[in-house]
């Protein structure tokens, strides 16, 4: 099975529907820079009633970090380089939100412009597994979906219901190749 396969039927076991899922194939900058302002904006109107949101975010391709991973982009004009953990970061500081993101993509260290200082904030409340350490390729036979679903079904309790962050201080693929990052305020 592959991952988006994968990903998508773990997401059914728990309940998401199909219409709280969203699939982006090869996206532009621009494209997902205005989808995370339609997110930030459901989860400010959440908020705004009393209302918690879970945001799941799985990318597999393409990526690169300097303080924090970035995605790269399949396109050959404009910015192809988009700074998604920053991104999703700023959500996990909004309000209500909880955000657990997948990033199984490679962390090939790249030097860009700026200052070397920590891009992580207090207040956040967020989850990143990766597919790989820092400045290390993540195989392309990764199991980081796989294995975090399994962790998470082995985690539920009897009703189904899973604790977040829980268990997963403790998650690892198993070939432990992969790091984990929890912040909750």
């Amino acid at each position: 099975m592959d991952d988006r396969a994968t990903v998508l039927e773990k997401l059914a076991r728990l309940n998401f529907g199909e219409d709280e899922i969203v699939i982006m194939d090869d996206p532009s900058y621009n494209d997902l820079n205005i989808y995370m302002r339609e997110l930030a904006l459901r989860i400010a109107k959440a908020t705004a009633a009393d209302k918690k949101q879970l945001v799941f975010w799985y990318y597999a391709g393409h990526g690169i970090q300097d303080n924090t991973v970035s995605m790269v982009l399949n396109q050959s004009e404009g910015k192809h380089i988009y700074p998604i953990e920053l991104q999703l970061r700023a959500l996990s500081k909004c309000g209500h939100a909880y955000v657990v993101g997948l990033l199984d993509c490679c962390r090939q260290k790249v030097k860009t412009r700026g200052n070397d200082s920590e891009a992580f904030e207090e207040g956040e409340n967020i989850i990143l597994a990766f597919g790989c350490p820092p400045s290390k390729d993540t195989p392309a036979e990764s199991t980081l979906a796989e294995d975090f679903f399994g962790f998470l079904e082995n985690s539920a309790d009897a009703a189904g219901n899973i604790a977040l962050p829980g268990n997963l201080n403790f998650f690892h693929t198993k070939d432990r190749r992969n790091e984990t990052l929890i912040k909750v305020s």
